[in-house]
């Protein structure tokens, strides 16, 4: 298994070079929605807007 990390960055993955499995860190944002059924089952309290985050506009 080939692993790799960015240190700068949240970026990391591995490729397996006998069976092909391969992972890697996939970028995207949660909508108000899905981040309040994460807090739910996490038993926190919903929340009304989604703070501002400045590595994926």
């Amino acid at each position: 298994m080939c692993c790799w990390n960015d240190t700068r960055s949240f970026h990391s993955g591995g490729e397996c070079l006998e069976c092909g499995y391969s992972f890697y860190t996939k970028e995207g944002k949660l909508t108000i929605e899905e981040v309040n059924e994460r807090r739910e089952e996490q038993e926190l309290k919903p929340i009304k807007k989604l703070k501002r985050s400045t590595i994926i506009e």
